[in-house]
């Protein structure tokens, strides 16, 4: 038998307990069982997306949907598949056509909230409502996502069908996962990357000083991150707080065909915290470590007596002295959401999410290196003079989207957004300004001319008399971008039969268009000539207040970019084993980059691509299937050399997979595991000749890889997630051909356990976290010349609930890195590295009613 739930997961060990006990009897109902009680107004509708499912992970599903805890014997669901719905429905409604195809009735049990799933007692309700025809035939999408987060899945990463709260629709040929909000609550993660470890081959990137979220996904860098299917452009100055995240959606592997341009190795989706009917509110505080605190507030309920309006407001405030590289950090975000459903067809949904943030970025320390036989360089620890001392970035995302299920089984959906956020100040991101940008000309890095942001490097000769003549300094001094993106996607997916076979078909459009206008300002002085090596004040020499500023030059460029798509895709039924899809996208891409301070303008390649994916699924079983897929991505090259080279070729992936996919009611377990094989072309090497930098399109790189996400659950009160990952990652052409690329670790491994303790009193619930982390050893770039060591890292926390009446106080406490071992995440090369939190005590007090 299981328990599923969506409200208050502190109290599962109860809710175990009681359904163990209630089970025996079901056939001899108590008095307080009656029907699921209509009230004197309206019933509040409710959106569902259910495609054909094994009973028992449909009803997984429903209570998810809807709010609602269910009951039901494990044996009585065996075997039998559920009937689909999709639209807005009152749940009573909803209920009796999932049950249409099984001998089962339900009934609401009013003391406990909760509806039981019994043996029908007469046939009044054997098939479902005739006013239900109009919307509930539902197109069995192949590509769906789920959320099942509950008993006896408390983690359930498989997914099998989705809630829209996004528009993110998978292939179930391919390797897909959630992490959903239980997990969120209980591991608690200040921030996206410690989230994303429990999913297997994913590692942390540099982030441009860590200011935004970045990782590698399965040996290759992330195109972008996605906010409910939104791309937020990879120089992004924000990195998103976990407090308006519901859920991360995971996708490995290209996935051009619903996304558009990325990276080869997959990506990751956030969904935002949804409006919803019950009312809620929680309030929570966090302090810590590093003068680390934290405050945020959730309201949710529904604002009429229908509860056709919704609404959710969400506020996060977290300031620290001292967190990683970074100090005097401060962030706030706001989350207004509102979901409005006139009628049991049509949903749409608003949603804005401003998030403004500021901190100071510790530099690094004093670097020697040899060059020749009388030339040292050495960059000081202090920063560089600079026009304010931190780096603002002020994020305002919209996203607006609808749903309306039209008749014969189809469906529309569409979705709109738009970003504006303004960065201002240094943030230490030397490494785009003298790799790949054409603001900064390699030629003008030599020995009398040096470019860093953030640091001061020194050009050094020594003299016979052992002091130091100083060449020109030239340091970034100020630093602004304004970005600005635009979006929408419209699509139509059903299900028709076609010549005695059922296929489902999705058909959609999107466009996304972006502007990035960044400038830099750069200070050059020759004021110092003379210091010597021995002298310990020579970093506050370089940086003192009483040298005259230097001379100013500023630089401005700023690159537009537009591409739009057209997608297809059907699956085919053959029968009840075999699935199989085709799907293809043609994407066309335009870009121009402009030069204000020289009025030109220089229009980039347009790039045409047309795209695949292929998918074929055997469900052996109700509980597991096979599935094999290949999938082509595609990511324009607009990358401007000092010579003007324009790179018409864009880069180009494919994968080829195989995979197994799980999901055992009875065992506590599902999971998937895939092997495959990704290989990427037309790669740009940056290459300096003659102190000029030239872009080749040379570079080819391959993937070899095995992933396993598995959840487990061998006892009610002991949840496990696991991410295991070992990857054969190669630089097969280019500059670094037979090198291992940067930041890819062989070996990934993450542990999550929850433990609660039994025998606790049923009002006092304990419970205790457990996080172990490995990094096998990284290269920090694609030379091999820097070497990222491994790591262990291990977290520790405890939960204490309360339950006061209808409210719920917690108390936690969280250890980060409890063994405080010294790592680093990532690395910019050999300008930078980002160290990894250190040991971090925080504690934490909530109150939920």
């Amino acid at each position: 038998m299981f328990v599923v739930s969506t409200r208050h997961f502190r109290t599962a060990v109860q809710a175990a307990a009681l359904t163990y006990s209630f089970a025996l009897s079901l056939t001899c109902m108590s008095s307080s069982a009656e029907p699921l009680a209509t009230p004197s107004v309206q019933p509040a509708i409710i959106y569902y997306d259910l495609p054909v499912l094994p009973l028992g992970q449909a009803l997984l599903e429903f209570s998810l949907q809807s709010g609602l805890s269910v009951v039901v014997q494990q044996d009585k669901v065996a075997g039998i598949y559920s009937s689909p719905i999709i639209g807005g429905y009152p749940t009573e409604k909803a209920l009796r056509h999932l049950l249409a195809h099984a001998p089962l009735d339900f009934s609401y049990q009013a003391d406990a909230k909760r509806i039981v799933i019994h043996e029908r007692i007469t046939a009044e309700n054997s098939e479902p409502s005739g006013e239900l025809a109009p919307t509930t035939i539902a197109p069995l999408v192949e590509e769906v996502i789920v959320t099942g987060v509950h008993l006896p899945h408390r983690y359930n990463t498989v997914t099998s069908s989705q809630v829209h709260n996004g528009l993110s629709i998978y292939d179930t040929a391919r390797f897909l996962s959630v992490l959903p909000q239980a997990l969120i609550e209980d591991q608690a993660p200040t921030d996206i990357m410690e989230l994303l470890r429990n999913s297997s081959s994913i590692t942390p990137a540099d982030g441009l000083a860590d200011t935004n979220d970045d990782f590698y996904i399965r040996g290759f860098p992330r195109n972008a991150l996605y906010w409910q299917g939104f791309r937020l452009d990879e120089q992004l100055g924000t990195k998103v707080l976990p407090a308006v995240v519901e859920q991360a959606e995971i996708l490995k592997g290209p996935s051009t065909l619903r996304y558009g341009q990325a990276e080869p190795g997959g990506i990751v989706n956030l969904v935002g915290k949804s409006p919803q009917q019950k009312q809620h509110r929680k309030f929570g505080l966090r302090s810590g470590s590093g003068g680390y605190q934290h405050q945020e507030a959730d309201i949710t309920g529904a604002l009429d007596k229908n509860a056709a309006i919704a609404y959710r407001l969400i506020a996060a405030h977290e300031t620290f002295d001292s967190l990683k590289d970074q100090n005097d950090g401060e962030k706030t975000a706001y989350y207004p959401a509102l979901r409005f459903a006139p009628n049991e067809k049509a949903h749409v949904e608003l949603a804005y999410l401003q998030q403004d943030s500021s901190y100071q970025r510790d530099q690094g320390s004093i670097i020697f290196s040899p060059v020749g036989d009388a030339v040292d360089v050495f960059a000081l620890a202090q920063t560089a003079r600079q026009a304010k001392p931190n780096f603002d970035a002020k994020l305002a995302l919209w996203n607006g989207s609808f749903h309306y299920a039209l008749h014969n089984s189809w469906q529309i959906r569409g979705q709109a957004s738009s970003l504006n956020e303004e960065q201002s100040g240094v943030r230490g991101d030397s490494d785009i300004f003298i790799t790949t940008s054409p603001l900064v000309r390699p030629d003008e890095v030599n020995p009398g001319v040096v470019i860093v942001a953030g640091e001061i490097p020194l050009q050094a000769t020594a003299d016979d008399d052992q002091t130091t003549k100083i060449a020109k300094i030239q340091s970034i001094y100020d630093e602004n971008a304004d970005i600005d993106s635009q979006a929408f996607t419209i699509n139509i997916q059903g299900s028709p039969t076609l010549l005695g076979l059922t296929n489902h078909v999705l058909f959609g459009i999107d466009s996304h268009a972006q502007t990035v206008d960044e400038s830099l300002t750069l200070e050059q002085r020759e004021d110092i000539e003379r210091i010597a090596l021995d002298d310990n004040n020579t970093p506050e020499a370089v940086t003192a207040e009483r040298f005259i500023l230097g001379t100013l030059t500023t630089r401005h460029q700023n690159l537009k970019y537009h591409d739009y798509g057209i997608y297809l895709q059907n699956s085919l039924e053959f029968n009840a084993n075999w699935v199989a899809s085709v799907g293809g996208r043609h994407m066309v891409s335009k870009a121009q980059l402009q030069t204000p301070e020289s009025n030109s303008a220089i229009d980039l390649p347009t790039f045409k691509e047309t795209t695949a994916q292929l998918g074929l699924v055997f469900k052996a079983a109700d509980n597991y299937s096979l599935y094999a897929s290949y999938a082509q991505g595609v990511k324009p090259n607009y990358i401007i050399d000092d010579i003007g080279s324009i790179i018409d070729e864009p880069e180009k992936s494919d994968q080829y997979e195989l995979g197994l996919k799980l999901f055992s009611l009875a065992s506590g377990l599902s999971g998937t595991s895939s092997v495959y094989r990704i290989h990427k072309e037309n790669i740009v090497d940056i290459q300096i000749w003659d102190g000029v930098r030239r872009a080749i399109v040379q570079a080819e790189q391959s993937v070899t890889g095995w992933d396993i996400d598995m959840t487990y659950q061998p006892k009610d009160n002991l949840n496990i997630v696991t991410a295991l990952s070992f990857l054969d990652a190669q630089i097969t052409q280019g500059n670094n051909a037979g090198n291992t690329p940067a930041h890819v670790a062989d070996i990934m491994l993450n542990v999550f356990m929850n433990y609660r303790p039994t025998g606790i009193n049923a009002n006092l619930p304990l419970s205790f976290t457990l996080n172990m982390l490995h990094v096998s050893d990284r290269f920090g770039d694609d030379a091999n010349q820097q070497i990222l060591q491994s790591f262990n890292v291990i977290d520790l926390g405890a939960v204490y609930d309360w339950q006061l009446g209808n409210s719920q106080l917690q108390l936690r406490a969280d250890i980060k890195n409890v063994l405080d071992t010294d790592y680093y995440e990532s690395s910019a090369g050999h300008l930078r590295s980002n160290t990894g939190m250190g040991r971090t005590f925080i504690a934490g007090l909530s109150l939920s009613f």
